[in-house]
């Protein structure tokens, strides 16, 4: 009998506030909101973790469980400082595999630039 393993969603997001953070910082910051909105009960079944962060870009990428997206989205739209400065983390996109969401980020050419490619 074949065995599914859990469902994963990534999600691209970007920090606003006026301090740098790093990776283990924005980690902590959105397993805190998890467990404050949800216990520990809802960080185990979302079990958020951080898979890439930009610190000169602040953005990144973080996985959930799929039946959690939900609970993931409201979880971040909760953060309202960071460190005791004003902050706000955005979800800019949703997808089931790392590789779609980072093709989905790359810039889109115009139709004229590809033109003058070729020429």
């Amino acid at each position: 009998m074949p065995v599914r393993g859990v469902r994963r969603r990534y999600l691209r997001f970007s920090v606003v506030t006026n301090i740098e953070l790093t990776d283990a910082e924005v980690n902590d910051v959105i397993k805190n909101s998890v467990k404050e909105l949800y216990g520990l009960k809802g960080l185990a079944k979302t079990d958020p973790s951080l898979i890439e962060y930009d610190s000169k870009k602040m953005n990144g990428i973080i996985r959930c469980n799929n039946e959690e997206l939900r609970t993931m989205r409201a979880a971040i739209a909760y953060i309202t400082d960071i460190k005791g400065a004003e902050a706000a983390i955005h979800v800019s996109r949703v997808s089931g595999t790392i590789k779609t969401l980072k093709r989905k980020e790359a810039p889109i050419k115009l139709k004229s630039e590809l033109q003058e490619n070729v020429n």
